[in-house]
């Protein structure tokens, strides 16, 4: 993950008498942001569904409980929400859809505010209070392209449905230029495709027609960006190769948190100034309690089918939410530094910082989720003239939190959905989900500042 946020604005202080002083500062902000990573969201994501046979649609057999919230559909059957009888019973266990994401040049602008108090009690020149906050810079993140890779996923419940039941000839696309093509898959499988398949000349929608010929085609004759095919078959039907990509032009919605810092500066000496600081740092503001891309205008039109509600195709809406929960915790950290007059215009500064880490194990495994708990910066002025002044700072991170993120192993007969009886079958779509297993994490931070003062 790279995401660069440099923010430019002016700011100014005005000392009111010998006890208070104010400030305010506004700046703009600007961001880039990209990523390659694993990604995952909720499997009822897809809500595609449709009939695969003339007497059978899946999810046919779902409880009506499970119909009316919306689960009769393809997440529904990985997430292992329902199980249909004309499938084998088969109750799998996908509660992810995991992938590869890969993000280029998102860009955003926003802006934002600083105000803050000084106090000196009994006009002291010794000894100062002060409390500042920092306004939430929102951010629009637009422009890039986000590429989504779902072959894994796809590979992987191609070979766990073959466990359950047995592969069958099926023929797809008779209805395209090139004819029809020999599929040899689990019954499962065959029949997720062929939700999408009969759709294509059965479905009384000609919108929903054409964009499930649409799918089909670009399952079995498309073409990646780098050449590769989507599928590659043998001559007897069998999967030799599957490498599914899609491209959506993604909108993110992303903000600086607000910040609120109660502070104290001492002067032991006329050189030397001690500090200390509490800060504040609400996280939740980032992106709230889910950190959503809203994704638009995608190539791919066989996700579109899976993901895509009946509604949306009709109304030729293409948008969607991929989103993964966060809710972040408050940071809250203290500082300690201090600063030495050398006194030939040079001025040097120090100090040490230590937090809670906002993240935890449970949180979204992003490869930003690692935020440091401990950093030391370090920095100069120096006095151009008696009213220009310049100065520098840099900060990093000496040391770092490295977590583990396990997934837990599904076990017992309603490890997904409490509507099955105890002696419902149920099958593992693996014992622990790869997308959670024993994934640890590495961050380095830097940061430098750079400013310029004029003093009257």
């Amino acid at each position: 993950t790279d995401l660069k946020i440099p923010e430019i604005g002016p700011a100014i202080g005005y000392k009111v008498n010998d006890y208070l002083s104010i400030g305010f500062g506004a700046r703009i902000v600007a961001g880039q942001f990209r990523f390659k990573q694993a990604i995952g969201t909720d499997s009822t994501i897809m809500k595609g569904t449709g009939r695969f046979s003339l007497t059978h649609e899946l999810g046919d057999t779902a409880p009506q409980s499970i119909k009316d919230a919306g689960f009769a559909n393809y997440g529904g059957v990985l997430s292992g929400k329902f199980r249909d009888a004309s499938l084998g019973g088969v109750q799998f266990g996908y509660p992810e859809l995991q992938g590869i994401g890969r993000l280029e040049n998102a860009y955003a602008f926003g802006f934002g505010w600083d105000g803050g108090v000084q106090y000196r009690p009994y006009g002291s020149n010794k000894l100062v209070l002060s409390v500042s906050y920092r306004s939430r810079s929102v951010m629009d993140f637009k422009g890039g392209s986000l590429m989504l890779d779902f072959s894994d996923q796809f590979r992987k419940f191609y070979y766990d449905t073959a466990q359950f039941a047995p592969f069958e000839d099926v023929s797809f696309g008779a209805y395209l230029p090139g004819g029809a093509t020999k599929f040899r898959g689990p019954r499962f499988f065959d029949a997720l495709l062929g939700t999408i398949d009969n759709a294509a000349t059965e479905d009384p929608s000609p919108k929903r027609r054409a964009l499930a010929k649409a799918a089909m085609n670009w399952f079995l004759h498309g073409k990646n960006k780098d050449g590769s095919d989507h599928v590659t078959l043998d001559g007897n039907g069998y999967v030799r190769s599957l490498n599914l990509t899609a491209y959506y032009d993604p909108y993110m919605q992303f903000a600086l948190p607000r910040e609120l810092t109660f502070g104290a500066a001492w002067r032991p000496t006329e050189r030397l100034l001690l500090s200390c600081e509490y800060k504040l740092i609400y996280m939740n503001d980032m992106v709230g309690d889910y950190f959503t891309f809203n994704l638009r205008s995608g190539d791919s039109p066989f996700f579109n089918w899976m993901i895509l509600s009946k509604d949306q195709i009709e109304r030729g809406d293409d948008s969607f939410d991929f989103s993964m929960h966060t809710d972040f915790n408050t940071i809250r950290s203290i500082s300690l530094g201090a600063e030495y007059d050398l006194g030939n215009k040079w001025t040097i500064r120090g100090g040490v910082q230590h937090s809670n880490n906002t993240f935890t194990a449970k949180h979204v495994p992003l490869t930003f989720n690692m935020q440091p708990e401990d950093v030391v910066s370090g920095g100069f002025s120096y006095r151009l003239t008696d009213n220009w002044e310049l100065s520098f700072a840099g900060t990093t991170s000496f040391t770092w939190d490295t977590t583990e993120s396990k997934g837990q192993e599904k076990t017992g007969p309603n490890s997904f959905d409490p509507n099955f009886a105890n002696n419902a079958v149920f099958h593992k779509g693996s014992e622990i989900d790869q997308f959670h297993s024993n994934a640890a994490f590495d961050h380095k931070q830097w940061q430098v500042n750079f400013g310029v003062a004029y003093l009257w």
